[in-house]
């Protein structure tokens, strides 16, 4: 003869979850000062290594990579003049914070470590440099060596 068990009821779980809590509260206050400073620091040390680890380890994140402007055209890079309107994006993407509107609606992603891109928004430009793709192959990114305005 086999007997079914029965769900504990809502009140014995409560009762367990209280005797749960009253051992670990007797069990804590049974700790020395400095045992328990020890092991509030070890519970630190622990969630800020395991921060790291998904932060600096675990990224999928891949820089993309800044082409060197002495050197010339080769591979996937590219010097490139385009012309159009520069733009602000409403959310920072590939480093870029502005972008070029060609008339056929097509844009680049513009970033210059040596020209200040805000002077340009809203102009109608010209600009020169090095095209990359981004590093999710979506967007095509325009190194600005220089740009004119229109």
């Amino acid at each position: 003869m086999t007997e079914k068990k029965q769900a504990p009821s809502s009140g014995d779980r409560v009762s367990r979850i209280l005797a749960t809590y009253a051992r670990t509260e007797e069990k804590f206050s049974k700790f020395s000062r400095r045992n328990l400073v020890l092991l509030i620091a070890g519970v630190g040390i622990g969630c800020i290594a395991l921060g790291a680890l998904f932060a600096f380890v675990l990224t999928p994140y891949k820089q993309t990579a800044i082409p060197d402007s002495s050197s010339s055209a080769s591979g996937s890079s590219q010097l490139a003049s385009h012309s159009g309107i520069v733009r602000q994006m409403d959310v920072v993407s590939s480093g870029a914070s502005y972008y070029l509107e060609k008339s056929d609606k097509t844009i680049f992603l513009l970033r210059s470590s040596e020209i200040d891109l805000s002077f340009f928004e809203g102009s109608s430009v010209t600009a020169e440099g090095v095209v990359v793709e981004s590093s999710d192959g979506g967007d095509e990114i325009l190194f600005v060596s220089k740009i004119r305005l229109k």
